[in-house]
C-alpha cells in the first residue's frame, strides 16, 4: 500500500512541476469542500462536480426568492 500513496504523491509532484498547479482546486460548495482537477478547456470549473454546482445554484436561487430578489 505504501508503494501507491508515493506513486500517487509523485504523479502530483509531476503534475504541479508541470504548470499545472492552477488547475487544483477545492469545490466551492459549502457542504463538500473536496479537492479536484480542472480539466474544463478555460480552467475556470470552481465546482467538484454538476451536482455541487446544482446544489448551490438551487440554494442562491432560494435565497433569492426569500429575499425578493429579481427571481421573485
Amino acid at each position: 500500500m505504501h508503494w501507491l500513496s508515493v506513486s500517487m504523491l509523485t504523479a502530483v509532484v509531476l503534475f504541479v512541476c508541470d504548470g499545472n498547479a492552477a488547475r487544483l482546486g477545492l469545490c466551492a460548495s459549502r457542504s463538500c469542500r473536496r479537492a479536484f482537477v480542472d480539466r474544463s478547456k478555460n480552467a475556470r470549473k470552481i465546482y467538484c462536480s454538476d451536482a455541487c454546482a446544482h446544489r448551490e445554484s438551487v440554494a442562491a436561487y432560494r435565497a433569492r426568492r426569500r429575499q425578493g430578489g429579481p427571481d421573485a
